[in-house]
This record gives structure tokens, C-alpha cells and sequence, in this order.
């Protein structure tokens, strides 16, 4: 029986991971998360980055350590990241709706 389970959890991923390199990324979703989540990094899940959850401790030190001071760093230091992310996000949708569909004429 475990065996089973072992084998369909291992299709279930083979699937998913199959179709997540077909899918294609939105520029306006993206932009949009970038904006109005950006502090908390979303945009980089939705985008696939690495080191994604960076932006959610960085948010929890600022507030954390925003009555020392030390928290209007932590803040000026995501502010700036968030900036370069923006600018790079456009590239990172183009790259990645290339890629899948360069992956999805090679499947066929």
C-alpha cells in the first residue's frame, strides 16, 4: 500500500512539475504583486526566484527593531531591493515565458 502511495505522490509531482514549465507568467499579475506585495516579497514566489522568503524576515526585523532605529535600515535596505526587483522582473516573466515555450515545441 505504501508503495502505491510513494508511486502516485511521485506522478502527482512528475504532473506538476511538467505543467508548472508549460505555464506561462502574467507581466501584469507580476507587476501587480510587485506593487501591492512587495514588501512581503510575493512577487518572487510568483516569479520563482530564489531566496524568496529573504523579504518576509527582513519585514519582521524591521518591525521588530523599528523602535531601535536599526529598523529604518532594514526598511531602506528592502525599499532599495524592491526598486532593483522591479526593474528586473520584467526580464525575469520574459525569460521564463521563453523558456516554457521553448520547452513545450520540444515536448511535442
Amino acid at each position: 500500500m505504501m508503495q502505491k502511495i510513494e508511486k502516485f505522490i511521485s506522478c502527482l509531482s512528475n504532473y506538476y512539475q511538467e505543467n508548472a514549465k508549460l505555464a506561462k507568467k502574467n507581466m501584469l499579475l507580476a507587476y501587480g504583486l510587485w506593487l501591492i506585495f512587495g514588501f512581503l516579497g510575493i512577487h518572487r514566489f510568483y516569479s520563482n526566484q530564489r531566496f524568496a522568503w529573504v523579504y518576509i524576515i527582513l519585514s519582521l526585523l524591521g518591525y521588530l527593531t523599528l523602535f531601535f532605529g536599526l529598523g529604518f535600515l532594514i526598511f531602506l535596505a528592502e525599499f532599495v531591493w524592491w526598486l532593483i526587483d522591479g526593474v528586473r522582473l520584467y526580464k525575469l516573466i520574459k525569460t521564463h515565458n521563453t523558456e516554457a515555450k521553448t520547452y513545450k515545441i520540444y515536448k511535442k
